[in-house]
């Protein structure tokens, strides 16, 4: 799911577009260092949108198609068993321009559920004829962005229910009871 916002306060330009999105998301990760402190890693994503919705202040105004896909090198640090920060530097496409452009994304990651930070963007590869007239300075942007990934507590989630039924098995074949 995704919520955007944008305005110009010149003309008085007003909008807000939600989507629902499926997609895939990858790594490829190597932990480093004396108590493996540091990750470094690619990742890979792609968005497909099923359903765009526009609020806005033009009449006719439409939803973007927001398909998107992107690659990162990314380098990570653990500061606590909690907390750690990600660096990732990458390229990425939006339908919506159908443009690619580079991205820099700084990220506080808690528990590896919880990541937020700032993301740059910037198009040096051209512009497309969506944005004629316009330079590549202006579309740089600087956004925010917040996210939750349950990937972690499923998988420790799955672990344990695996281990517990790998030592029912062992038990029984062992022919002791079964802890309780």
């Amino acid at each position: 799911w995704e919520k955007m916002n944008g305005h110009n306060d010149k003309s008085g330009y007003r909008m807000r577009q939600y989507n629902d999105k499926v997609g895939f998301y990858t790594e490829l990760i190597k932990q480093y260092g004396k108590n493996n402190e540091w990750v470094l890693g690619a990742t890979a994503e792609g968005w497909h949108a099923l359903h765009e919705r526009r609020e806005s202040t033009w009449s006719g105004d439409k939803a973007q198609n927001r398909d998107s896909l992107a690659f990162y090198l990314l380098a990570q640090r653990r500061f606590s068993p909690d907390w750690s920060a990600r660096l990732a530097l990458g390229t990425f496409y939006n339908r919506f321009d159908n443009m690619w452009g580079l991205r820099v994304i700084l990220e506080a990651r808690y528990k590896e559920m919880i990541m937020f930070g700032p993301s740059f963007a910037w198009y040096p590869f051209g512009i497309s004829d969506a944005y004629a007239g316009c330079s590549a300075s202006d579309l740089m942007t600087a956004t925010a962005f917040f996210r939750l990934e349950l990937g972690n507590p499923i998988r420790e989630f799955y672990q344990k229910s695996q281990m517990e039924r790998v030592k029912k098995v062992d038990m029984e074949e062992l022919g002791l009871a079964p802890e309780k």
